[in-house]
């Protein structure tokens, strides 16, 4: 029978919840250890409560999930927005060295979709909805190249990395007068000996082979220093219709360290008014959480 009282929480539920919050905020990242004697002093509570807490946490996914990569890839889940497939990533929040031997056995690790139960609201900051809508838009591109591996196409923190040669598609919405985008090599491509250059061009998807790219630029940092850095460029477009724009990267001489990048996708709407803040993000925010996921299945 309901006494209709509140229920007491304990000092673990207490922990479970801050540490929680801290993951699907992103203050804690993808692979930083959870630090026991760190965290209980920072708490101010003893390591009893804190294992406790880590151990809830993990039976609910949070320390060990096969789908959920950050915070990045949880908010959504909790916006009832699944990964279009199942995805088995590497352990990236773990607890220390010892801890996994005490935790481990609370996990469970399943193929099958999250199951979504109650939790409590957590709403992105800016920076992370951002960060989820950039993420969501280098996804859509990369399934323009199905089969290439990673080390050629792929996510790389916030940026979508493309190996020289490679190409990406990027779609671009009705009601678009200008596509802003970064580009770049990564820092380490600047070094002595290394990058020969790379050329980054934007042509219509569908344009034939001998129209003018949209935007076309070559970078040698390794020799000249401006164009070592993250670059911007705008590019024009007819927004009349919805288009596909094809963004290239082309290496001059040796490709071994063709490491370019591009970043920064944004659409400026045509309705935009002059002088005004225009460029949009890349995608609406989730929307209001609702749920956990939670690990469920054959453990390991």
């Amino acid at each position: 029978m309901d006494s209709g009282l509140p229920v007491k929480r304990t000092i673990a539920d207490q922990v479970a919840e801050l540490v929680r919050q801290r993951i699907l905020t992103g203050q804690l990242k993808g692979g930083q250890p959870i630090r026991q004697e760190h965290l209980a002093a920072e708490l101010g509570v003893s390591r009893i409560p804190l294992r406790e807490a880590l151990k809830q946490l993990a039976a609910e996914g949070f320390v060990l999930s096969p789908v959920v990569e950050d915070a990045v890839d949880a908010v959504p889940l909790l916006a009832g927005t699944p990964p279009s497939s199942a995805r088995v990533v590497a352990i990236r929040l773990e607890v220390d060295a010892w801890g996994r031997f005490e935790y481990d056995r609370h996990a469970e690790v399943r193929l099958a979709p999250l199951v979504v139960a109650g939790a409590p609201e957590a709403a992105p900051t800016p920076a992370l909805a951002t960060a989820i809508a950039t993420r969501r838009l280098y996804r859509t591109m990369l399934a323009s190249r199905p089969g290439v591996p990673s080390e050629i196409l792929g996510i790389r923190g916030d940026v979508l990395f493309a190996h020289a040669a490679s190409s990406v598609d990027l779609p671009v919405p009705a009601g678009t007068r200008a596509v802003a985008l970064g580009f770049g090599l990564l820092d380490d491509a600047a070094s002595p000996g290394r990058t020969t250059g790379v050329c980054f061009r934007v042509v219509d998807a569908h344009a034939s082979d001998d129209a003018p790219p949209l935007f076309a630029r070559c970078l040698h940092p390794v020799d000249v220093a401006e164009d070592r850095g993250r670059h911007r460029a705008r590019l024009a477009v007819d927004g009349t219709a919805a288009r596909t724009l094809r963004l290239e990267t082309r290496c001059e001489g040796s490709c071994a360290w063709g490491w370019s990048y591009w970043s920064d996708v944004a659409f400026e709407p045509a309705s935009a008014v002059d002088g005004a803040a225009r460029v949009t993000g890349t995608a609406q925010p989730p929307a209001e959480r609702t749920a956990v996921p939670r690990a469920r299945g054959p453990t390991r």
